[in-house]
């Protein structure tokens, strides 16, 4: 609510069948600010990738910001100076900046080494180059043209919608911004469906991905891709093993 811009802000929320009060919060938010706030709750639970289409479909703008429900922003033109990378260059299809994070279990905070030095456009290349395949952190950095995002590929969406092989797809078809400049805080939570996983759970989620991020890249960077892939298969079958020892 405090994003400021010469343009009209739409905020739309969608809850996924929280059970702690969340609904009762946006009703509330929506009751007193109609005019900004749109709760476009559908009820039950339509998992990650379901919720983030309905959000794409429903958003009436030409470009969509996301902030997920763990995060925060913290500049207050974070949406217009991203807003402007598309305004300048109809070929932006996604624009990200840099993310502070904030630990939930002892307060500390850091910014990312993995975004140090990106260009003002990245492509597949500085994908690759990333450890984790993922410079943009995690969705609360991002802003996309939002005819891109309710067109894409339904495979894009699987296992669910991933900074990875969704940052691998819009290379393909566009070009990717960056700003270099903390604009938010992304909360390491214990509890969230990725800081909070197991250590197995997160190798599987991990391969998946990258599975699925395979499909999408360009061919060139399809070798890098498979490399990482099978790392990770990898480092999941010696966890599986030292498992069984200590069984």
């Amino acid at each position: 609510m405090s994003q400021k811009g010469n343009f009209r802000h739409e905020i739309l929320i969608s809850d996924d069948g929280s059970t702690d009060g969340t609904q009762r919060i946006i009703e509330r938010y929506a009751a007193k600010h109609p005019k900004l706030i749109r709760n476009i709750s559908r009820g039950g639970n339509h998992g990650i990738s379901g919720n983030y289409r309905h959000c794409f479909r429903e958003a009436a703008g030409e470009v969509v910001a996301v902030l997920e429900g763990d995060d925060y922003w913290t500049d207050p033109e974070k949406n217009l100076r991203q807003a402007e990378r598309f305004r300048a260059d109809p070929e932006v299809v996604m624009a990200f900046s840099r993310i502070e994070l904030l630990n939930m279990q002892d307060g500390t905070r850091r910014t990312l080494r993995r975004q140090d030095g990106l260009p003002p456009v990245i492509t597949g290349q500085q994908i690759i180059d990333d450890q984790f395949l993922n410079p943009f952190a995690n969705f609360s950095s991002t802003m996309f043209r939002k005819q891109v995002m309710t067109t894409l590929p339904r495979k894009v969406f699987l296992p669910r919608l991933s900074e990875i092989t969704l940052g691998l797809y819009l290379d393909r078809i566009g070009k990717i911004a960056f700003l270099d400049k903390v604009m938010g805080v992304y909360r390491l939570n214990p509890d969230s469906v990725w800081t909070g996983a197991d250590l197995e759970s997160k190798h599987l989620q991990a391969i998946s991905i990258r599975e699925n991020a395979l499909r999408f890249a360009r061919p060139a960077y399809r070798g890098e891709v498979l490399r990482h892939l099978n790392q990770k298969r990898s480092e999941l079958e010696k966890l599986r093993a030292s498992q069984t020892k200590v069984a």
